[in-house]
C-alpha cells in the first residue's frame, strides 16, 4: 500500500522529486509538510515576532525613561486602581464558580445511582467537584495589590522593559540561528541530488 510519500510514483519520478517529498517528514522542513509536493522545498525564513516585540519594548522603555515624577505617581495610582478592580473581579468569579460547584456537589451527593455498577461514577463525580473547589476556588496565590510610590513603580517597569528587550533579542538570535541551520540542511540536500534529466518529447 503506498504511503503519502510513495503515492503517485511513476517510472518518470526522479530521485530529486522523491527525496524532496520525503524530506518533509524531517525537522528542517516540517513546516512544509502540508504543502503540495509539487511546490518543492523552500528555504525557511526566520520569524520576526521577537524583533517586533523587542522594538515595542524599546519604545516602552523610552517612554518610561522620559516620565516626570508626577507622571510616574499618576501612572502608579492608575495601575493600583486597575489592579484592585481586576482583583475584585477575580474574587467575584471565584465565588460564583464555587457556588456553582457546590450546588452541583449537593446534587451529585443526593443522586441515587441506578445500579451498584454506577456507584464508582458517583464517587468520581464527587471527587472531581471537591478537588475543583479546592483548586479553583481557594485564591491562595492571589494576593491583594499594594499601592506603590511613583519612583518604585517606575523602577520596576523600567527593569521589566529592559528584561523584555534582552529576552526578545536572545530569542530572535536563536530563531535566526535555527532557521540558518534548517536552510543549510535543505541546501545541502538539494546540492547532493542530481537534477532530473530533461524529458524528451515522444
Amino acid at each position: 500500500m503506498p504511503s503519502g510519500y510513495t503515492a503517485d510514483i511513476t517510472k518518470e519520478t526522479s530521485l530529486r522529486d522523491f527525496a524532496t517529498r520525503c524530506a518533509r517528514a524531517f525537522g528542517a522542513t516540517i513546516d512544509q509538510r502540508d504543502e503540495p509536493a509539487s511546490e518543492g522545498l523552500k528555504l525557511p525564513q526566520p520569524s520576526d515576532y521577537h524583533r517586533k516585540a523587542e522594538k515595542k519594548a524599546e519604545q516602552k522603555l523610552k517612554k518610561l525613561k522620559a516620565m516626570k515624577p508626577e507622571q510616574a505617581e499618576a501612572a502608579a495610582a492608575e495601575a493600583f486602581e486597575q489592579a484592585t478592580k481586576d482583583y475584585q473581579e477575580r474574587i467575584d468569579k471565584r465565588h460564583a464558580l464555587k457556588l456553582a460547584y457546590q450546588l452541583l456537589l449537593v446534587k451529585a451527593k443526593h443522586w441515587a445511582p441506578p445500579t451498584a455498577e454506577h456507584q464508582e461514577l458517583k464517587k468520581f463525580m464527587i471527587e472531581q467537584l471537591e478537588s475543583s473547589i479546592d483548586f479553583d476556588c481557594n485564591g491562595r496565590w492571589d494576593k491583594a495589590p499594594k499601592q506603590q510610590a511613583g519612583p518604585v513603580w517606575l523602577a520596576e517597569r523600567i527593569e521589566a522593559a529592559q528584561a523584555d528587550i534582552k529576552y526578545h533579542r536572545e530569542k530572535q538570535q536563536e530563531e535566526e540561528e535555527r532557521t540558518a541551520e534548517r536552510a543549510g540542511w535543505i541546501t545541502a540536500l538539494l546540492d547532493s541530488l542530481p537534477l532530473p534529466s530533461p524529458r524528451t518529447a515522444a
